[in-house]
């Protein structure tokens, strides 16, 4: 009972009927010792458990789990500025999906809000939810202003990617910087970044490096140092991206 109350029951994988453990048994009566005891513990008041559909799924019994959606509290209705004005009160978890993606103005009404939706794709979230939640609480299609921000601002969020650490460097001079972004050498190695900068991903900092000397160039250790500690970081990211389910 202490298994399936405190684990099975709270990872969701069992729904339960719980009353008060007060005489709910009495199969511990005959134990020495417990002749006043009212319970034995408070899982006595455990009655009756069943496997739910995320039970069944992570027990094998079931293929697939599919969540059940919480129906709607309340309707809305979505205009083509961007607003979303609300009829009747909104449940918490409506209001946390809400925070994500809009603004709340006065009145009970929410404005899409692009930073906001920015940050939620970037954090991972998927905007088809918001589309699905908005099309289950307003009974008229979406604006195709509405569906045109979903769409642009899902594209846009995922303009840009991260590929690794760079190294700054600048040069003592715009002619030293010309000759390394020119080398067959170099060049495949160093991107230009200004008239005396140029920029080296930290995975190819050594290489880098022993290319510039072949040229007659150098730069302090201590610097190629912070470079590879960018480079150490970059792979311990990719292992920790690679063990990621």
């Amino acid at each position: 009972m202490c298994l399936l109350f405190e684990y099975a029951a709270t990872l969701g994988l069992i729904d339960v009927a719980y009353t008060h453990p007060d005489g709910a048994r009495h199969d511990f009566a005959g134990n020495w010792g417990t002749d006043d005891l009212a319970f034995l513990s408070r899982y006595d008041g455990l009655q009756y458990f069943r496997i739910n559909p995320l039970g069944a799924w992570c027990l094998g019994i079931a293929d697939e789990y599919v969540p059940a959606a919480p129906p709607p509290s309340a309707s809305l209705t979505v205009y083509p500025d961007l607003r979303l004005q609300w009829e009747g009160p909104i449940s918490a978890d409506e209001r946390l999906l809400l925070e994500m993606w809009a603004t709340a103005e006065t009145g009970g009404i929410w404005r899409l809000d692009q930073e906001k939706a920015f940050s939620a794709i970037e954090g991972g979230h998927d905007v088809d939810a918001l589309r699905k939640f908005l099309a289950a609480r307003d009974d008229q299609p979406l604006p195709e202003t509405v569906e045109g921000f979903m769409r642009k601002t899902e594209r846009d969020a995922r303009a840009l990617s991260q590929v690794g650490s760079a190294l700054l460097i600048e040069c003592a001079s715009a002619e030293i910087a010309d000759r390394i972004a020119a080398d067959k050498r170099t060049a495949r190695l160093c991107l230009r970044a200004g008239e005396r900068h140029l920029a080296v991903y930290a995975a190819k900092a050594n290489a880098f490096r022993r290319a510039i000397h072949a040229l007659g160039y150098g730069m302090p250790h201590g610097q190629w140092a912070s470079a590879a500690d960018g480079r150490d970081d970059d792979r311990r990211r990719d292992r920790r991206l690679a063990r990621t389910p």
